[in-house]
Parts: C-alpha cells; structure tokens; sequence
C-alpha cells in the first residue's frame, strides 16, 4: 500500500490526464520529476506499478496527448531488469509514432534516456530479431525529434547501432592522412611526408587558380620534408601556375602539351582544362586595371585575338556582356557599325559607395564618431571643475611664462601692471569706464 506522501498510480494517471493547457503540463512535469527523484532512492519506483484494477497505465494514456507523463512511466518500466519486452515493444513503437514534441521538448532527459535504454537493449540482446525490433522505435524518435539536416544528442546513439561494419579496426595513419586529405589540407600535422599530402597539393593549386587567379603559400606550420617533396614532384603544376598568373596562353598550351600525360594520370586534366577556359576572364580582369576604355577590336587584340575577325569580335562581346551582368567586371558596352570599333568602358563598382551596407556602415562611424566627441568633452568639462586640475595648470602656466621671460633677459617685475608696487587705484590708471 502506498504511502501517504507518495500518490498511488492511479491518482498520478488522474494528474497526467487531468492537464488541459501548457502552463499545467509545466507543473505537471515538475511534479513527475519529484516523484522519479524520490524513485531514485528506493528499489522500486512508482511508475512501475500497476493501476488498482491490475491494468497497464501505458494502455489507459494517449501516447499523443498524454505524451510527457507517458514516457516517465514506458522509461521506468524498461528499466526494470527482465521486463517484458513483447509487451512494451508495441507500446513503445505507438509512443514513437504519436508523440507530441512540444511535451516531450520538456522533459529531454527521459528523452535522452529512453534511447540510451534502447541502444543498452540492442547491444545485450542475443536475438537478432529483437535487436531489429527495437531499430524502428529509435529511428522514429531520431527524425521525429529534429528537422532535417539537424544533428541532435540522440544521433550519435542511433549512429552507433545502424552502422556496424566488422572490417573497421583502430584508427591508423593512414586514416589521419586520408582524413586531411577530404578535407583539402596539405599541411596535416606530421614530419613524414605522404602521396596523399603530394596529391592534394596538386589539387589545391588548380583549385586557387580557378578561384582567385593565383596561389597561396602554404602556411608556416607545414613540415619542411612537404616543401621539399613538392618541389621535386610537382613541378609540372607549379610551371602551370607561374604561366597562368602571367596570363601566359601560349607557355600554357605548351605546358598542358608537354604534361597532359602527367594530369590526366593524376586524374587533373579536367581542372587544368577548366583553367584553361578561365584565363581569358583573367586577362579582362586585368585590362580593366589599365585601360578605361578601349576598342574591341583592340581588346581582341590584347587577348591574343585576331582584331577583324568577327567571331572572335563576336565571342569577346558575349563574354564581356557576362561578366559584366555578373558583377564581375564593371562597365559598359557602346556599340558601333563596325564591330571592331565597339568601344568598351570599364568602371569602378559605384554599389561600393553607394550600398546598403556602405551607408549603414557609414552612418555607424558617424555615430561613433559623435559619441567619443561628447565623451571627450563630457570628460574635459569634468577635468576642468577639477580644483587639483585648475592648480596645477595655473603653475605650469606660470613657469612657462616666468621661462620665457627669463630666457629672453626680462624681469617681469620692471613691466609696468606686473610689479608688486603696481597700484591699480591710482591716477591714470584704467578704471573700467571709458570717458
């Protein structure tokens, strides 16, 4: 029989029941943690008890409406050691289909319970079957209890489970090296040098070129061995680079000629391909810092181009046309009956004085700006009332003058209205009142 401090199940299934709105499922919660608190301390918790006509709690509560007092009541019963999953396991998967997530958001301890306890279950169990049985309730509450593309604490545990694959042993050096390398860092921690580190350097090279139109020195922290090994066994990649930053096409032809066996070995000729095609966009870029406006059969010209072919005029066209919609470039295209006499000018971005967030920017320096001025003054006003401060620059004012008029053979006693003798009262002297 229970005791007086402790409610019986049934009264505890009346509170579950009994709640209406959110603010008594707060309460209601806070009371089912006192009483699974106080569980703690005995053999036995309340939760695992029966009501009085012999009936299963979890059959009398709606896991959708009822979802927080039924998970305290399904986390104890599974705790029990020996309990009987073949009727829990239905009860379970009900409560992983239906449960309500803004109750369960509540309480994410018996959340984060209820899947260590089915995760403990899949790794004692010596039933395959059962092991799988219980796979489909924990994936319910993984993408139930999270929006796609969210990782939550129950993931891991889930992860743990699902894939189990018997050939992965300890984690080796290879692994390290392999795992730098999907991550595109060539300077992995390490004083030996690997093909890996060799393999994604080349990659990497290709990939500054396609992206800003040159490379990067590697940071400080890479192992001398790795400048080393580059260097000997990269060399067809740093040529291709020290070409394409000198918009060099045709040393570049020649390089892709001479090394196109070596590229398409390592599995790069599409990139070097794809910086092959990018290199005349470089070579506009770089005649936008020089030239303001040129022709476009001159442009042509610049970029290695016949000037009076019309479908090199043509192709150049299209291509400006493009970067300049992509904000690539900027400027402007003015046509003209010969297409070799279309004048092109480039511009400054104006967006860069003119934008949002240009303005907003500057109209918090201004702001700024404001403030230190009336803190400055704020505070010079302060010194200024300040009597230590008024005394000592009166000294200091003194000494300098009493300096000056030293330095120069002056005694500034013998100056009329600065002696002691000095009487401002006496005849001839000013006495404020004009005549």
């Amino acid at each position: 029989m229970s005791t007086p401090s402790t409610p019986s199940m049934d009264q505890i299934v009346e509170l579950i029941k009994s709640i209406e709105s959110f603010e008594q499922l707060h309460k209601e919660v806070q009371q089912l943690r006192k009483l699974d608190k106080a569980s703690n301390d005995h053999s036995t918790s309340v939760f695992e008890s029966a009501l009085e006509d012999g009936r299963d709690p979890l059959q009398v509560l709606d896991p959708l409406q009822h979802s927080a007092g039924y998970l305290f009541i399904l986390n104890a019963r599974l705790s029990v050691e020996g309990c009987d999953l073949d009727h829990l396991l239905p009860l379970l998967l009900a409560f992983s289909e239906k449960f309500d997530y803004e109750q369960i958001a509540l309480v994410p301890d018996q959340v984060s319970y209820l899947v260590k306890t089915i995760i403990n279950f899949t790794h004692s169990s010596s039933s395959h079957q059962a092991t799988v049985a219980m796979l489909l309730p924990l994936r319910l509450l993984v993408l139930r209890s999270s929006r796609p593309g969210h990782l939550t604490v129950l993931h891991p545990g889930f992860l743990d489970v699902l894939d189990v694959d018997h050939t992965l042993g300890q984690v080796k050096y290879m692994d390290h090296l392999q795992y730098h390398y999907l991550g595109g860092a060539v300077s992995a921690p390490g004083h030996s040098v690997s093909l890996v580190q060799i393999d994604a350097f080349k990659k990497l090279v290709l990939l500054q070129l396609l992206a800003h139109g040159r490379t990067s020195p590697l940071p400080k922290y890479t192992a001398p061995n790795v400048h080393g090994a580059i260097k000997s066994r990269c060399a067809p990649y740093l040529d291709f680079a020290a070409a394409f930053m000198k918009l060099d096409k045709s040393v570049l032809v020649n390089l892709v000629g001479q090394h196109g066996p070596v590229f398409e070995e390592d599995l790069n000729s599409g990139l070097v391909k794809r910086c092959l095609a990018s290199l005349r966009r470089r070579q506009i870029e770089k005649l936008t810092e020089t030239y303001m406006t040129m022709s476009m059969g001159d442009l042509c010209q610049a970029l290695g181009l016949d000037r009076i072919v019309e479908h090199d005029l043509l192709d150049v066209r299209q291509q400006l046309s493009m970067m300049i919609d992509e904000k690539h470039i900027f400027g402007s295209i003015t046509s003209a009956d010969d297409p070799a006499s279309t004048t092109v000018t480039f511009t400054d971005d104006s967006s860069l004085y003119t934008s949002h967030e240009t303005l907003q920017r500057l109209a918090t320096s201004i702001a700024t700006t404001q403030k230190l001025i009336a803190q400055s003054d704020a505070r010079a006003k302060e010194i200024e009332k300040s009597k230590e401060f008024v005394t000592k620059a009166y000294a200091a004012a003194g000494n300098q003058a009493s300096a000056m008029a030293g330095g120069h053979g002056v005694n500034v006693a013998s100056i009329p209205g600065f002696g002691n003798d000095f009487d401002y009262a006496e005849e001839g002297a000013w006495d404020g009142v004009d005549d």
